[in-house]
């Protein structure tokens, strides 16, 4: 299908998938879509009930995915509810899933959020683009987008949602060439509760402002991270006779590499980027305040294969 010209807005489908909200709020893709010249905005999937969030705020894809000139705006997940793992929806702009193959170029992302999460859960992964599957992003560029952030649990606080602009799963091969990521932003921690002796411990802010990666960047080439961060650590209650303890704030300013995650590839492709003024969150506070993030740009625990070029910081 080819799709030119128009303005997808203000969807939200009203129908469930198992237990869960049905996935795109604008589009779901389970065929092969191209679309050029077009916009996609404030659409929303539904809340969670007693489950997550809906996935892929905007757009929701399984298949061949190809769009140019393409503006992704203002679009949002819905929260999870209740307890257990119902986090917010993952992807408030598109979510790319395990089958999903994504190519796009000379395209816009801004002001999409994901949701928050359930009781004392974690909000929702990759404000703007949530990816299981291929993505590969030419003269993209990526402006105010936000994770879900944490709630409130006793005796725990939910943690923020991951990848303020993308979150790349364990299962995401990514690609970004020209790119731009300005004041994206990941959650918040939530607040720790509990009425016995301690005063709960907050969550810990979200990773990643930019960009987390738990799966491969295999290029990242001539992309600029300017005034990205990560969300606060969540504070905790004074209910009890304790301390409690604070959340900490969320590493990685600009991009977060978790330990499994891996950037380049064994062909030694550069990767050149340039770090601006990223910062991450501070710790929440308690009795004395929790720790600040770590690695205002880059927070590495994984592996970086290729060569670094050009780094400007």
């Amino acid at each position: 299908v080819y799709i030119e010209g128009v303005t997808i807005q203000h969807g939200m489908p009203r129908e469930w998938v198992g237990v869960d909200p049905a996935p795109g709020g604008g589009i779901r893709n389970v065929g092969s879509l191209t679309m050029a010249n077009s916009v996609v905005r404030d659409n929303r999937t539904m809340d969670g009930l007693d489950s997550p969030g809906g996935y892929g705020g905007g757009i929701y894809s399984e298949g061949p995915f190809s769009a140019s000139n393409l503006t992704i705006l203002n679009n949002t997940t819905g929260a999870g509810d209740g307890t257990g793992s119902n986090e917010g929806g993952g992807g408030g702009g598109f979510y790319n899933g395990a089958t999903g193959v994504l190519v796009m170029q000379n395209s816009l992302f801004q002001g999409n959020q994901s949701g928050v999460g359930g009781i004392a859960y974690s909000g929702g992964s990759g404000g703007g683009l949530y990816n299981s599957g291929s993505a590969v992003l030419n003269f993209v560029t990526f402006d105010a987008n936000h994770s879900g952030d944490g709630t409130s649990g006793a005796p725990t606080g939910g943690t923020g949602g991951d990848g303020g602009a993308i979150f790349n799963n364990n299962q995401g091969d990514l690609k970004i060439v020209d790119g731009l990521f300005s004041l994206n932003g990941t959650g918040k921690g939530g607040l720790g509760q509990d009425s016995g002796l301690n005063g709960g411990t907050g969550g810990n802010g979200g990773k990643g402002g930019a960009i987390a990666n738990s799966g491969v960047i295999s290029m990242l080439q001539n992309t600029t991270f300017v005034s990205n961060s990560t969300g606060l650590g969540g504070d905790c209650s004074f209910y009890g006779t304790g301390t409690g303890i604070a959340g900490s704030g969320g590493s990685g300013g600009a991009i977060s590499n978790s330990q499994y995650g891996v950037i380049g590839d064994a062909s030694s492709t550069t990767i050149s980027f340039t770090l601006d003024t990223n910062h991450t969150g501070a710790g929440g506070k308690c009795a004395g305040s929790g720790i600040g993030g770590h690695g205002g740009g880059l927070y590495n625990e994984g592996t970086i294969n290729s060569p670094l070029e050009n780094i400007v910081v």
